[in-house]
């Protein structure tokens, strides 16, 4: 697999001020659109984020929260060091924007340095890579005080930008935001408008427990997936998981709910958010293992019945090793050709291979 890593320049000495204990970090925003190296049609396979401590930093691990969002402001909770496959399927060349939140009050001035993975792949070119972008910007708390506005100002005028010989940019605090300014304007775009508004109803359909589509006729050991549906990819340690596909790319999951950005950084975590936040912390990390494996499983097998991947993609990558306990806990009998969206397949010897009519 191909890799670039970009770092940022290591004079910047910018900061992002938190703003007390269950209040967002500034956000730090990551410009992926001139990427020169990724071609236009690549798609996000996964992403990770990871914070390092300095030494001194008193900081406590368990109380930090990152979150990464899309350009509609569409995002999720993630883990340091886990990847995360709930992205799968949107476009990279985006603006990506993440953020943290700090759940404990904190009597010590620290600060963490984020950094962003993505892996990707392009089903034009059959190309795919990793980028990870290293930043020497400083995530600052510090509990119950906030920047001065001369400072702020200061940081606006000076945003944190990666070696300028790279295209990809981290464009600073400030960057513009669709969703953070001008919402009047951005609110005419039909486009943005029904993003958000299948991003409500998935979200809703998720939260509120609605009841999922059975994945599998195990009567004509069948599988039809189609976006917009909440369909059930079985249970884990006797907790059922639910997932749908979003029109935009993407993967919603009971186990892990996407939030909404707010217009502003700075503010307290709103009630959907701090919901969805303990939804995701009442399962444990092996949990989310597992469901992050289904679940990337069940999106790629959409790419696969709708011509986007290959059986030769599949065999080549980690989705043909999980497919096995996937069928059987979806109740998919391998031991026959099984029809995907209506196209038959068979799956011997830990690979798939497309069965001719």
């Amino acid at each position: 697999m191909l890799s670039s890593i970009f770092k940022t320049d290591s004079s910047s000495s910018s900061i992002d001020p938190a703003y007390g204990t269950n209040n967002w970090f500034q956000e730090e925003n990551w410009d992926f659109t001139k990427a020169e190296s990724i071609p236009n049609s690549a798609i996000v396979e996964a992403v990770g984020i990871h914070w390092n401590f300095p030494q001194n930093n008193r900081l406590d691990f368990s109380n930090i929260y990152a979150t990464l969002f899309n350009r509609n402001g569409n995002g999720e909770w993630l883990d340091s060091g886990i990847l995360n496959y709930s992205f799968r399927g949107e476009p990279i060349k985006q603006l990506w924007t993440t953020s943290f939140l700090v759940t404990q009050p904190l009597q010590a001035l620290s600060y963490i340095q984020p950094t962003l993975t993505m892996t990707w792949f392009d089903p034009e070119s059959l190309q795919s890579g990793t980028i990870e972008v290293a930043s020497n910007k400083k995530q600052h708390h510090s509990e119950g005080k906030g920047l001065n506005n001369k400072k702020l100002k200061e940081r606006r005028e000076h945003p944190l930008k990666i070696d300028s010989k790279h295209p990809i940019q981290n464009v600073g605090p400030n960057y513009y935001n669709p969703l953070a300014t001008k919402w009047g304007e951005e609110n005419s775009n039909p486009t943005l408008l029904e993003q958000i508004d299948e991003f409500v109803k998935s979200d809703s359909s998720i939260i509120l427990d609605a009841k999922p589509i059975e994945l599998v006729n195990i009567n004509e050991n069948s599988i039809t997936i189609l976006k917009g549906i909440s369909y059930a990819l079985g249970n884990i340690n006797g907790k059922p998981l639910q997932a749908l596909l979003m029109e935009g790319g993407g993967i919603e999951s009971n186990f892990r709910p996407k939030i909404f950005k707010g217009p502003n950084f700075g503010e307290q975590v709103t009630p959907e958010q701090t919901n969805s936040l303990k939804i995701k912390l009442s399962y444990s990390k092996e949990e989310h293992n597992e469901a992050q494996r289904r679940t990337s499983v069940f999106s790629v097998l959409y790419d696969l019945a709708n011509g986007k991947v290959t059986t030769d993609y599949l065999n080549q990558s980690q989705y043909s090793q999980h497919f096995e306990e996937f069928a059987v806990n979806i109740g998919l009998d391998l031991s026959i050709p099984f029809l995907l969206n209506g196209k038959q397949f068979e799956f011997n010897n830990g690979a798939f291979y497309p069965k001719p009519k």
